[in-house]
């Protein structure tokens, strides 16, 4: 619908779809926002419910994406649309383990349930060479360092 604005009332937009964003306080629906809120106040003698571990996701931190949006803006082109995300796929159960040691929970207090009516992609990736182009964009940081940032703040 944006496109079509765009060309029948020759207003400026570009379209941005983005992967899987990871920042502080996400949404609960969003596995990152229920995962990190469980994560961080879980009594150390209770589980952590989560879904599938298997699957892959492309996740782009929080300050990554602004400053591509911000990109986007100044130099996009009216009309195109910009896959946004790292450009590599992180399975959840990584997210999981290296969260696990910056926090100090027990991995075993982490329980997958995963529901068979429940139809899930296992492999997400977007292609990002063309806001590679556009902008020279390449994710500053790596998934430990957004799981950190998602850690102190949400301590705080």
């Amino acid at each position: 619908l944006a496109s079509l604005y765009s060309k029948i009332l020759q207003l400026n937009v570009c379209l941005v779809r983005t992967s899987n964003l990871i920042g502080p306080w996400m949404p609960e629906k969003l596995f990152i926002g229920n995962f990190f809120k469980q994560a961080l106040s879980v009594d150390k003698n209770k589980n952590i419910t989560i879904g599938s571990e298997g699957a892959y996701r492309d996740y782009l931190d929080i300050r990554d994406a602004v400053s591509a949006y911000y990109g986007i803006l100044k130099q996009g082109v009216s009309g195109e649309v910009y896959n946004l995300g790292s450009g590599s796929a992180t399975q959840i159960k990584t997210i999981i383990d290296v969260a696990v040691n910056k926090i100090g929970i027990k991995r075993d207090q982490i329980k997958s349930i995963v529901s068979d009516s429940v139809k899930q992609v296992d492999y997400q990736l977007l292609d990002i060479s063309k806001i590679n182009k556009l902008l020279g964009f390449k994710p500053k940081h790596t998934i430990e360092d957004s799981i950190d940032f998602v850690v102190t703040e949400m301590q705080k």
